[in-house]
């Protein structure tokens, strides 16, 4: 059941990408994408934080998989890994979007 996840998540990932780079303005949104308040304040900065963001998700729920295809994982340690991965991406993305300035 954990790989399913893993899948499901990597799928949720590669969709949010797939609408943001085709199907939006590419401007900051309050639907979709990697949304904080550094992140909307500029159009370059938006830009920056979804490529940043799409890149890294998008490569650790491939990882996971892989993971998950030859180690399954449960539901919960996957969870947990999505989680930390949230946490440790947004750290660098606030922190590069800091650096950019206004």
């Amino acid at each position: 059941m954990g790989t399913e996840f893993a899948v499901l998540v990597l799928l949720i990932f590669v969709g949010g990408a797939i609408y943001y780079y085709y199907f939006s303005k590419q401007e900051p949104s309050m639907i979709v994408g990697y949304r904080t308040k550094q992140s909307r304040s500029t159009t370059a900065k938006w830009r920056a934080s979804q490529k940043w963001f799409y890149q890294g998700a998008i490569t650790c729920a491939a990882v996971v998989v892989v993971v998950n295809l030859v180690t399954p994982f449960s539901i919960g340690v996957n969870l947990v890994v999505l989680l930390v991965y949230l946490f440790v991406i947004s750290y660098f993305i606030e922190r590069r979007l800091r650096e950019m300035g206004d």
